[in-house]
């Protein structure tokens, strides 16, 4: 998914975070969304509907074309038609993050529990969550971890 789509019929740069898409026509989004939503409806192929990927794909020289969905908590996504242009958009892992997974699963497994990195867990009825590092328990209970590999904030010190 992507938040900055390059509508190539009206020849705009679309900011999905912003109300406006950062053009300043109000209502856009809800005309936009709608016309891809009337496409889809009538079994428009997603790379006829004029919506591409404005940020990684573009800037790396590729064409991925995109469809619009909304989520029920309001959140605007741009999805790409192909998992392999999504995946140009996964930062890698750092050593860092790595090590916080492999520690977790040591600690897991020396305890007798298994566990797995990089686990996609179904949530709810239609969505799912990717967990860094998941560890079963005592009676099936699973327990996850997200590893954040974010430089510490500085801080003050005292002289």
């Amino acid at each position: 998914m992507a938040n900055i789509v390059w509508h190539t019929k009206l020849k705009m740069r679309l900011d999905l975070t912003q109300n406006d898409l950062g053009q300043g026509i109000e209502g856009l989004w809800d005309l936009i969304y709608d016309t891809d939503r009337l496409y889809a409806s009538r079994n428009v192929p997603v790379s006829e509907r004029g919506l591409q990927c404005g940020g990684i794909c573009q800037e790396k020289g590729v064409v991925a074309w995109m469809h619009l969905r909304l989520r029920a908590n309001g959140r605007r996504e741009a999805v790409h038609e192909r998992a392999e242009d999504e995946e140009r958009h996964k930062a890698p892992m750092s050593d860092e993050h790595k090590a916080y997974q492999e520690r977790i699963l040591r600690a897991a497994e020396e305890g007798g529990f298994p566990g797995d990195s990089e686990v996609r867990t179904p949530v709810g009825t239609r969505g799912w969550i990717q967990t860094d590092t998941l560890v079963e328990g005592e009676g099936g209970r699973r327990i996850g971890w997200r590893s954040s590999s974010r430089p510490p904030e500085p801080r003050d010190r005292a002289a």
